[in-house]
């Protein structure tokens, strides 16, 4: 599986919060993609079918086409915008749109600066795991399950949130891929949490109709000792990096780095 990867490098002056810009930055986003800024978008616009910000960000479906994650980089943010299966040809005309307003937004209420702005093909990463496995939170993650939010999720319940996001993803947008299937023994292996360094984390976006959406997620990391794991479950987590987990990752949430090795 491929996608779109979008790059933004932004620098800012201090203000903006460095602990998660994730919900900034999609803020910023809508304003540059929107064409009018006066009224919602909605399906008798005669532009829509040629609107990034509409055919991307307006999809109906529940599972959108794409994600969003924001960390900080060099005194600014390092911003990604990820665009899966058929909707990347709308890549082109975001590109532009973003370099039109590059100097007439603003980024949480203050000025900034476009580094540079970057676009590629990637694919979907390998990997083979070795004794211990760490999975860095590097933004705000949510994950359910039996109708908990998981505040140490498991090793089985972070390999089935990732094939859960690559299916629903390739199910509507990149059918040549879909499914995902992977054997029940991935998911029955032991696992043992071994370190781990998390806490929770709570936000709210207000977006540009004043509607407040609370958000709350696990930052830091955990590591798993996955010296008898699955041949195939480092791929399974590097999907789930490929993709974000979770929920609430079009707002920047469910970013994770799978590493080997983790703390002592």
């Amino acid at each position: 599986m491929k996608c779109s990867l979008i790059t933004i490098d932004m620098v800012t002056p201090p203000g903006v919060s460095q602990e998660f810009s994730g919900s900034v930055f999609r803020g910023w986003l809508g304003h540059t993609l929107r064409c009018d800024m006066t009224s919602e978008c909605t399906d008798d616009c005669a532009h829509r079918m040629n609107c990034p910000y509409y055919m991307v960000f307006r999809e109906k479906a529940d599972i959108k086409p794409y994600s969003l994650l924001s960390v900080p980089y060099k005194g600014g943010f390092r911003n990604f915008i990820r665009i899966y299966g058929d909707r990347k040809k709308y890549v082109p005309h975001i590109l532009s749109l973003v370099k039109e307003h590059a100097h007439s937004r603003h980024f949480g209420g203050l000025g900034y600066r476009i580094e540079s702005i970057g676009a590629k093909t990637i694919e979907m990463p390998a990997m083979q795991l070795n004794g211990t496995t760490e999975v860095v939170f590097v933004s705000p993650t949510h994950i359910r399950e039996d109708d908990y939010q998981e505040l140490l999720p498991s090793l089985p319940t972070l390999l089935k949130s990732s094939v859960r996001a690559y299916n629903r993803i390739t199910k509507l947008y990149d059918r040549k891929h879909y499914p995902c299937r992977v054997p029940d023994e991935m998911f029955e292996a032991e696992a043992e949490i071994v370190d781990y360094d998390i806490r929770t984390v709570k936000y709210v976006h207000e977006n540009m109709f004043d509607r407040r959406i609370p958000l709350e997620g696990i930052v830091g990391s955990i590591t798993y000792d996955t010296s008898g794991a699955h041949p195939d479950t480092g791929n399974v987590l590097k999907m789930g990096e490929f993709l974000q987990i979770g929920k609430h990752s079009t707002y920047g949430f469910g970013g994770i780095v799978v590493k080997q090795g983790g703390c002592s």
